[in-house]
């Protein structure tokens, strides 16, 4: 029993260490590098949550300086937390109408930061340009959330429409439900950019 423990500890390891996001993480170069600024960034920086552009860019900030953000992959989130109630406001935070809802979230979740790198740009442009197309896995490029989450959407002058979509982007054979996502809009908050680089923006961040 020990022997067989140890072996599937080392074939763990062995495939972890092998894996080609272990060797991405490891190298200092690109996205990685200019996420570790980041995080140099934050820590020297008032504390604060994050603002990301997509569940990707809220997965990667976190994952790599630890720092809380509003949302994240949902995958890869505690099911204590209510990924689509933080994905709703966090579509009103950066598109909505209400400047006064607005910063009465900001305050609720504690936002500082606005964070914006190439993929959560290119999501955002995607989803705009693409959006009369958009069904099934290219839902993933867009903020989502669930159906019970549209009033409050409409309410606040931000577009959406229901798709039929996984969750999970690492897996193509995932469950696929019905979710409404969010087009993209001119984000109106005053940012005063903190760090930017040739992968990512970091900025100060108010309604």
């Amino acid at each position: 029993t020990a022997m067989f423990t140890l072996f599937l500890v080392y074939s763990t390891y062995d495939a972890f260490n092998k894996d080609v996001w272990t060797a991405a993480g490891r190298s200092d170069s690109g996205l990685m590098h200019d996420l570790r600024l980041a995080t140099q960034e934050l820590d020297s920086s008032e504390k604060g949550v994050i603002l990301p552009l997509s569940e990707e860019s809220g997965f990667a900030i976190n994952a790599v300086s630890g720092k809380k953000v509003v949302f994240a992959r949902r995958t890869h989130t505690s099911p204590f937390v209510d990924a689509n109630k933080r994905a709703a406001d966090a579509a009103v935070m950066l598109f909505g109408n209400n400047s006064e809802l607005k910063k009465e979230l900001m305050r609720e979740y504690g936002v500082k930061y606005l964070y914006a790198d190439q993929y959560g740009l290119q999501a955002m442009q995607y989803c705009y340009t693409s959006w009369e197309n958009i069904n099934g896995d290219g839902a993933l490029y867009c903020l989502m959330t669930s159906k019970e989450n549209t009033k409050y959407l409409t309410e606040n002058g931000i577009e959406w429409k229901l798709v039929h979509s996984r969750l999970d982007p690492a897996s193509p054979v995932a469950p696929r439900f019905d979710v409404a996502i969010v087009r993209p809009n001119e984000i109106f908050l005053n940012i005063t950019p903190i760090l930017s680089t040739g992968n990512l923006q970091l900025a100060w961040v108010r309604p």
